[in-house]
């Protein structure tokens, strides 16, 4: 329950209104910002960085949810939008938004990935920092 309300927090704090405000790595960033008191024990503790983590990859896939959710939007009602349109025109405006969902679609995939990476760094040193 406490992720899941990390999650709609940062969701919340990215804005929610467009891609540019739901900002996986921002939000991975501001998750890991809280820093936790870990345990003594080092069982205990790399438990806890492994928890960490979990939230962590929760936040950068919610917050990426967000930002496609908010990108793609305006893209498919451009594309409902070329349908109006004959002819050449209307394959123009088809191919443009296609390619214009594409290029959205990879600068997702490629911040989603950075937001999982900064995961992966911040709980492989957390684990480190277990003695």
């Amino acid at each position: 329950m406490k992720y899941l309300f990390l999650i709609l927090t940062a969701v919340l704090l990215a804005g929610g209104a467009n891609a540019q405000e739901c900002d996986p790595v921002g939000a991975v960033e501001s998750f890991l910002s809280s820093e936790p008191t870990l345990s003594s024990t080092p069982g205990t503790c790399k438990s806890q960085c492994s928890a960490q983590r979990a939230g962590c990859n929760g936040v950068a896939n919610g917050v990426s949810h967000c930002a496609r959710a908010a990108g793609m939007a305006p893209i498919l009602i451009e594309m409902k939008g070329c349908n109006d349109l004959e002819g050449d025109a209307r394959k123009d405006c088809k191919k443009a938004a296609k390619e214009e969902k594409k290029s959205l679609n990879e600068e997702l995939k490629s911040a989603h990935r950075s937001a999982k990476d900064t995961c992966k760094a911040a709980a492989t040193a957390c684990k480190e920092s277990c003695s």
